[in-house]
């Protein structure tokens, strides 16, 4: 099908970002740049689930964050999702948090968060430690802490899929008065249009359909020893309740948990070939205001992490360039109160990514979502993206960009997982779900779009049960419905997926297992002895060269426990080429 493209004037005269829906419709969304004064606020996506919206003692999720204490001026900024619970565990749309299977999985982070944050001095705000997540990078296992203290901090919202509550307003609001309800967001001169491509004549998308006998599952898949495909290449001993991140092929970020209660994290670079580590951040920038640092995230050119203040439900994103040996100066890009959920967070290259939705008991509950992105280093940063509602999960990192998943402007709920590139920030590619399916991570790589559901389904022909899903072929951009052959791995999405050499690699239930589609066939990586019941989890993303996993070890000899760190790299042998070109 022919598609239609209709381009926007960014503010910076740069080319046009496109937007499509995935039948091969194409609209175009502004990229807005904000003026160097003013200072961009973080709101929470819209799309359709709340990301990070359960409770700390459950799982990551969000919980209302309490009224801040925040003048009003400053409440234009969204909140950041906080990395230990939110940013790691697995977003839901509102109304899908109660049962998730996962919950057990992410049960162990949060309570690990929450012992982390208990040890914040004595204060014991009402409410416990919320995040509002976003599908990728679903559910990341918690690591317990054995810091002292049991006061609870204050709520914290995180930015999650639709349905999150709480974005905090920074000072330079982006959307303003009748703009906002109609999806634009003004600034600087510039036009920033919400995603409205999948508006059909009647108001409906053009999403995919996939038929039953399409579906290729773990049944139809013929196991092979590991050993035979998969080479250990490193494995490395971390403090205990380390959580880490790869994703690029250089270095891993370590959110490292403090000595005392104060600072609560810290920030280290891990080399995936040495295992060195070098300190990034000490301590938060706002430490002397109560702030304590809550995610990050490292590309190649630089690190983006999130500050929060719990007792006021308030939060701030710094970046700062990375070189491979240094830090250069952290700059504030944004911040938010309790108006605004957290943001999820991505880098990339030389871009910081993150993901503002509006909080949706806060003053600005009709603003849109948006992502934003900037330079590491720079004070000053675009809109790409804008949606109707919180986005469905939280910005997954990938090596082509990074992949949002919008809701669309139409009658229905669908939700189109949206491909942004890395470098300039456009549209490279989408896919719409059917009507009311909610992903609960969306992820990119070899066969271009995967995603996940926690939940069945009672429509949606092939795709309408729990599991992982990507095409069996190689990625055609736009080029998603009624393909001939998918991949459905039926466990509960944990963690996204990723594409290590010909494999597709994902979390199964315990272990990390990869599947070779033009073979069927699939292999499992053993399971490290002494970990918790979630087992080894995958941390790496997107393509990549080498596979990371973590793993939380409690020896069973009674000695000091530890995170385990492993590197894998993976060869086909007779198999041959994924797709059996």
């Amino acid at each position: 099908m022919p598609t239609k493209r209709t381009d926007h004037t960014t503010r910076r005269k740069s080319p046009t970002t496109r937007s499509s829906a995935a039948a091969g419709k194409r609209t175009g969304t502004p990229r807005g740049r904000k003026a160097p004064s003013a200072r961009p606020s973080n709101n929470r996506p819209v799309g359709g689930r709340t990301v990070g919206g359960r409770s700390a003692g459950a799982g990551p999720a969000a919980n209302r964050p309490t009224k801040s204490a925040i003048p009003a001026a400053r409440r234009s900024a969204p909140k950041h999702s906080a990395n230990t619970i939110g940013n790691i565990g697995a977003g839901r749309a509102q109304g899908r948090t109660g049962g998730n299977p996962v919950t057990k999985v992410l049960d162990g982070i949060a309570d690990g968060l929450n012992g982390v944050i208990g040890s914040f001095a004595g204060k014991n705000p009402q409410g416990g430690f919320s995040t509002s997540y976003q599908g990728t990078q679903s559910s990341i296992p918690s690591f317990t802490s054995q810091r002292a203290g049991n006061s609870d901090p204050g709520e914290l919202n995180i930015e999650g899929g639709a349905g999150s509550d709480g974005v905090l307003l920074t000072r330079r609001k982006v959307v303003a008065g009748a703009a906002a309800l109609g999806g634009v967001a003004l600034a600087g001169g510039g036009i920033s249009m919400a995603i409205d491509a999948f508006e059909g004549s009647s108001g409906t998308a053009d999403y995919i359909s996939v038929a039953e006998d399409a579906i290729t599952g773990v049944d139809d898949l013929k196991q092979v020893k590991a050993k035979n495909y998969v080479i250990t290449e490193a494995s490395y001993h971390l403090p205990f309740g380390t959580l880490v991140f790869a994703d690029n092929d250089d270095y891993a970020c370590l959110l490292v948990p403090g000595d005392t209660s104060s600072p609560l994290n810290t920030i280290k670079a891990m080399s995936l070939s040495s295992g060195k580590t070098k300190s990034l951040v000490k301590k938060a920038h706002g430490a002397k205001d109560g702030f304590e640092i809550m995610d990050a995230r490292l590309g190649t050119g630089g690190l983006i992490w999130t500050e929060a203040n719990t007792y006021e439900s308030s939060w701030r994103i710094y970046t700062a360039s990375f070189d491979g040996s240094s830090l250069g100066k952290a700059k504030k890009v944004d911040e938010g109160d309790s108006n605004w959920l957290t943001p999820s967070i991505a880098a990339n290259g030389s871009r910081a990514f993150w993901q503002v939705s509006p909080n949706t008991d806060g003053d600005e509950a009709s603003s849109a979502s948006v992502v934003r992105s900037a330079s590491f280093g720079s004070k000053d940063y675009e809109e790409l993206i804008t949606s109707k509602r919180a986005f469905a999960t939280r910005i997954s990192c990938v090596s082509e960009g990074v992949v949002v998943t919008p809701r669309a402007e139409s009658t229905g709920t669908y939700y189109q997982l949206t491909l942004l590139d890395a470098a300039s920030g456009q549209v490279a590619d989408t896919m719409v779900l059917p009507s009311n399916m909610s992903p609960d991570q969306a992820s990119y790589g070899r066969s271009g779009f995967s995603f996940g559901f926690t939940d069945t389904y009672n429509y949606g022909g092939g795709i309408a049960n729990l599991g992982t899903y990507t095409p069996m072929r190689k990625a055609e951009a736009y080029n998603y419905d009624n393909l001939p052959s998918w991949l459905r791995y039926g466990r509960t999405p944990s963690a996204d997926p990723c594409w290590c050499g010909d494999w597709f690699c994902v979390k199964s239930t315990r272990g990390i297992a990869g599947i070779h589609f033009a073979k069927k066939r699939y292999f499992s990586i053993t399971v490290p002895s002494d970990t918790d019941d979630w087992g080894e989890y995958l941390v790496s993303t997107g393509t990549c060269k080498k596979i990371v996993s973590m793993a939380k070890i409690t020896p069973s000899d009674n000695s000091d426990p530890y995170t385990l760190v492993r590197v894998f790299s993976t060869k086909s042998g007779k198999l041959g080429d994924a797709f059996g070109g």
